[in-house]
């Protein structure tokens, strides 16, 4: 430690930083004792702050107490509770000034809080977007909670967003953002464009009427292949088929009638897969009794092998 008098230039550094740090911060930096640059800074008659008092005010104002009776270094962890729910926890003067001193309840307010926006800003931002909201207040619990709503073009079913994900979104409504990102790439626009040679049948799968009448299909059948009851869920991942009863190319006037429409997994649908409908029926001219046919020696199927584990079960 340094002894004697202070330099013009300790004392100009005292003089700028007195009240910036604390006094512990300061004998580090000047290298001298506490009690020199008290002395000191009495006889140049500079203030120290007091951190104290700042704190405590700080902690008030946030309906907290400092149960701490005297400030020791910015370092110290000093006991606060929170007045509200009656919890005890130690702050540093820098966590407190920076506002990180709240308690586990109070952050899970400022979270709770911060997901939640008023239900008329809510109905608003849905309404600037020109959809319908059709969900009534006790269905907005926070801003994550995906919400009911009708677009006034595609009103054949209801559709579900969140207000976040509305915020972020140019539509709203799937299919408005789909028709809008076909056309940026509709036509001459797409990359592999050939002059426009595309048969009817690849036309038809990929227009929109097409998308609409297969989740039709799945929405009507639950999600669930209607020939061995496969579905997603605990722990599995089905894919499922759109399968026409009766076969696409011959039958013009049924290919986007809903009672034409049966939902398959690839197990019983994809002509690869040994057993599967195609696979055993072809892939040109399928009829509905084929699939009928199918689906009840499927069922007799797996009733013989549900029999066979019984009997495999018995005689262990």
């Amino acid at each position: 430690m340094k002894k004697g008098k202070f330099s013009e230039e300790e004392i100009l550094f005292l003089k700028e930083n007195y009240s910036k740090y604390d006094i512990d911060t300061l004998c580090f930096m000047m290298d001298r004792t506490l009690d020199s640059i008290r002395c000191k800074a009495s006889s140049l008659g500079l203030k120290y702050k007091d951190y104290y008092n700042e704190m405590k005010q700080k902690l008030q104002n946030n309906n907290y107490d400092l149960l701490s009776d005297k400030y020791i270094s910015a370092k110290t962890k000093y006991k606060i509770k929170c007045l509200k729910h009656n919890e005890i926890k130690e702050a540093t003067y820098s966590d407190i000034m920076e506002n990180k001193f709240r308690c586990k309840f109070c952050k899970s307010e400022l979270i709770r809080n911060a997901l939640i926006t008023d239900i008329s800003t809510v109905r608003l931002e849905f309404i600037k977007h020109n959809l319908i909201p059709k969900f009534v207040d006790e269905d907005y619990t926070s801003n994550k909670k995906p919400l009911k709503y009708l677009c006034p073009i595609h009103n054949d079913d209801y559709q579900y967003i969140s207000y976040d994900s509305l915020k972020r979104s140019k539509f709203g409504c799937i299919n408005c953002a789909a028709e809008y990102r076909g056309s940026l790439f509709k036509g001459d626009k797409c990359y592999n464009w050939k002059g426009g040679l595309r048969s009817e049948k690849q036309k038809i799968r990929d227009s929109i009427e097409y998308t609409k009448w297969r989740r039709k299909i799945l929405k009507k059948d639950n999600y669930t292949c209607q020939c061995c009851g496969a579905r997603n869920g605990n722990g599995k991942t089905i894919k499922l088929r759109v399968h026409h009863k009766e076969n696409f190319a011959s039958n013009p006037e049924l290919r986007l009638d809903i009672n034409n429409g049966i939902t398959l997994c690839d197990n019983c649908h994809d002509s690869k897969i040994i057993g599967s409908f195609h696979n055993i029926y072809g892939t040109h001219y399928n009829t509905t009794e084929q699939l009928c046919e199918y689906i009840i020696l499927n069922k007799e199927l797996q009733s013989e092998s549900q029999q066979d584990s019984l009997l495999l079960c018995s005689n262990e």
